[in-house]
């Protein structure tokens, strides 16, 4: 099986130069130093999947996951509930332990 792009991953469009980041602008922006298509992007600028109107890119690794994200999402929301409702029985605190803030943080990430 084929390694998935580590993240952190970003969605937007790209700047063009020599600091080759995901630039903070709304998807749809298009204008001077920036490339009209959106795609995810690692930290390090390295494309992660995306088109345009010539050919699209992404490994087959990176696209399951993205196609998973929804399920694994809600997989986890489910799980976070039921684990936070055994804790609270058993006078645990969840969200203080460090995965359930890493869940916590996952599910604001894919929500806020």
């Amino acid at each position: 099986m084929k390694k998935y792009t580590k993240g952190p991953w970003y969605f937007g469009a790209f700047i063009w130069g020599n600091e080759r980041k995901p630039a903070e602008v709304p998807f749809c922006h298009i204008g001077e130093g920036f490339q009209g298509n959106p795609g995810i992007y690692s930290a390090s600028g390295k494309p992660i999947v995306g088109c345009d109107e010539y050919y699209i890119f992404g490994g087959e690794a990176n696209a399951k996951l993205l196609c998973a994200a929804p399920d694994l999402l809600e997989a986890l929301k489910d799980l976070y509930a039921d684990y936070k409702k055994f804790a609270d029985l058993n006078n645990w605190q969840l969200e203080k332990t460090d995965v359930g803030k890493k869940a916590r943080a996952a599910i604001r990430k894919a929500t806020k």
